[in-house]
């Protein structure tokens, strides 16, 4: 039996049409859940966990478990689940633009969603995204369902996963509070059985701070421009044990609205500019909350403070001079903690005898002194004083103390930067601030002996090989120049069969040479490679010298002899293109001797295509391999008809001279 599938896009159009029809007689959509109080406003984001029940059945409208609330400037925004009461392509990735995609969705499984209304917004089409099927977690599992604010932009998360963003052109909810919902959407009937489903842990966010709920009250109605006249049977309440936790779906006892569903919840705001504050948070109404701070605390090396005393606000607040106190949760208490500062004066210098330094009180002038300027520690180092950190640069000075007070003293080192020389001249040696730059340099460089010897400068004491060298002078250092003995060495590459070739340049220990240059006697070299016809060949060749010589290198440098014929051998003029490795191309006839021989190809490599009369043959070679290309000709397919033809005719003489012999034999 055969089975025939609509295509994807008028399967699209059904659901479409589908979806229209529902609209025409579904005004319903039925929300039961919980609303947050004006505790919660003010926040720059909001989240939940709800639990994945599916399948949930709905033969009208769809079931929706999701967190949103209404911003500052009037848009409105909410991230769950929902679960399709019919299978197809739904609209996805949805602005006012319009809708970039679907997705295909299977009625009764859940899948998540998160969705928008800009500011002033009184319209019913839908500005968000969906996701696949299956696609928050495992059934009776938790997902964590949030949104939260960067700049003007929200962002949507399932379990910190994002999954859309959107500018709505304000940071913060304002005056709104988040609400977390189960609804029953786009329907005319309230019949249709909501599997109960947990919510747990609702948080806001304010700044980067995650903030419980306080409190949470219950709400059961219809969503904006629903139909009321159909009773909300669906209920909402608390989960016992089980702290924030509820639940919302059929069978639930429909509790009154505005029924707080757990206990009040109070702020203890302790503010102090210093110490570790202890107790600060949310606590329930009534309980008894001990809160405190450290009686002193050292702020810095140089700044304390002492703890004075403890200004309450509003019921239950503590105000006094214990630093260890308790209060009790009326209602939302402000502790503000009292301070009175001390500040240190520190005087510190790496050198000589400073004086003036202690605690002081604010307003109080300290005396700053140091014995002397100038400290010379061993040879090669010195000291100079500068001045202090403050700006003053006389060794002694008053100070009003309105605060911390770090005075330091500032030192220039010095360190001698020592030359000599066999030979020649040294520039560039002398005393130098610490971390500045010495400039030091030779002349002559080299002192010719002979044609092809010479004594050439090496090093600065093995540690620079350059005559002209700048570096960081951090310690004292005595540098000698030293110079050796240099031979004319002339370095002659050669191909595989021994033949010189003429390379562009050498490079030498890295740097470009041509083929004769003066190398030092006893050091080692290596020839890194050669650049020969626009290739880069390795080559990896190490000696050394002891005196004037012909260096005799071998490089990986080939010909190539190509050669094309027919089955029976003979010589073929077939065209051959053909490209090298140093990336140029080539396209030429054999000739009648059917051959071309192609001399000192880096690598020996070549590849591309010989052809003759539309027959083509590959040509791949390396290493300088030679090519041998064989076409089966047309003289070649006649002489083998011919062939064939000739021995058949032979069988068929044979047996008709068989026949006619035992003929004869008969008679």
């Amino acid at each position: 039996m055969k089975k025939y599938r609509l295509p994807a896009l008028l399967l699209y159009f059904l659901v479409v049409i589908c979806t229209l029809q529902t609209v025409a007689f579904s005004q319903y959509w039925f929300q039961s859940g919980v609303k947050t109080s004006y505790t919660s406003s003010q926040n720059n984001g909001a989240g939940v966990y709800i639990q994945t029940i599916e399948p949930q059945n709905a033969t009208y409208g769809s079931f929706g478990f999701w967190i949103g609330e209404p911003l500052k400037n009037g848009a409105f925004i909410q991230v769950g689940y929902e679960v399709p009461n019919a299978t197809g392509y739904y609209p996805s990735n949805c602005s006012p633009l319009g809708c970039n995609s679907t997705v295909y969705l299977k009625a009764g499984d859940a899948t998540w969603f998160w969705e928008y209304f800009p500011a002033n917004y009184t319209g019913n089409k839908f500005y968000g995204d969906v996701g696949e099927n299956n696609s928050v977690g495992q059934n009776g599992t938790f997902n964590r369902y949030s949104f939260e604010s960067n700049g003007s932009v929200w962002s949507f998360y399932l379990n910190n996963n994002t999954i859309g963003s959107i500018n709505l052109g304000v940071s913060s909810s304002g005056s709104g509070s988040p609400s977390a919902f189960g609804e029953l959407a786009d329907t005319n009937v309230n019949d249709i059985f909501m599997r109960p489903v947990y919510f747990k842990n609702m948080y806001i966010l304010n700044g980067k701070n995650l903030d419980i709920v306080q409190d949470a009250f219950i709400y059961r109605g219809y969503g904006q421009g629903s139909r009321t006249n159909i009773s909300n049977p669906y209920g909402v309440e608390s989960v016992a044990g089980l702290g924030d936790y509820f639940e919302v779906g059929s069978g639930i006892k429909l509790l009154p609205n505005n029924t707080n569903l757990w206990n009040n919840i109070y702020f203890l705001n302790i503010t102090s500019e210093y110490g570790n504050v202890i107790g600060n948070g949310y606590y329930k109404a009534l309980s008894v909350v001990n809160f405190s701070v450290p009686k002193y605390v050292y702020i810095s090396p140089t700044e304390r403070a002492v703890f004075e005393g403890w200004m309450g606000s509003n019921a239950g607040s503590y105000t006094g001079p214990l630093n260890f106190a308790q209060a009790t949760m009326d209602t939302n208490i402000s502790e503000k903690a009292e301070w009175k500062l001390q500040y240190f004066v520190s005087i510190n210098s790496g050198y000589g005898n400073v004086s003036g330094g202690g605690w002081y009180y604010p307003n109080e002038t300290a005396d700053i002194s140091l014995n002397s300027g100038l400290f010379n520690l061993t040879r090669g180092i010195r000291y100079k004083f500068l001045g202090w950190n403050d700006g003053n640069q006389n060794l002694s000075f008053k100070i009003a103390v309105n605060g911390p007070v770090n005075i330091s003293a500032f030192w220039q080192k010095q360190y001698l930067v020592n030359l000599t020389s066999q030979y020649g001249e040294v520039a560039g040696g002398g005393w130098y601030n610490a971390g500045s730059t010495a400039n030091i340099s030779i002349n002559p460089i080299y002192l010719n002996e002979t044609n092809s010897s010479r004594l050439s400068f090496y090093s600065w004491s093995n540690l620079y090989n350059s005559s002209k060298v700048s570096f960081l002078v951090d310690l004292p250092i005595n540098l000698n120049a030293i110079y050796k003995r240099q031979y004319l060495t002339h370095i002659i590459i050669e191909d595989d069969y021994g033949n010189p070739i003429n390379e562009s340049y050498i490079s030498l220990d890295n740097l470009r040479v041509n083929g004769s240059v003066f190398l030092f006697s006893g050091v080692p070299y290596t020839i890194n490679y050669i650049y020969y016809k626009n290739t880069l060949i390795p080559i990896n060749y190490q000696f050394n010298v002891s005196n004037p010589k012909n260096i005799y290198v071998k490089a990986t440098v080939y010909n190539i002899l190509i050669k094309a014929e027919s089955l029976f051998k003979k010589r073929l003029n077939a065209t051959i293109l053909i490209s090298f490795s140093n990336g140029t191309s080539i396209s030429t006839s054999l000739g009648n001797n059917g051959t071309v021989l192609f001399r000192d190809v880096p690598f020996g490599s070549a590849q591309g295509y010989a052809y003759y009369y539309g027959i083509r043959e590959r040509v791949d070679t390396i290493d300088g391999t030679d090519v041998n290309l064989i076409f089966i000709t047309i003289q070649d397919l006649i002489l083998i008809i011919f062939v064939i033809i000739f021995m058949f005719v032979a069988l068929i003489i044979e047996k008709i001279y068989t026949k006619s012999k035992s003929k004869i034999h008969r008679k």
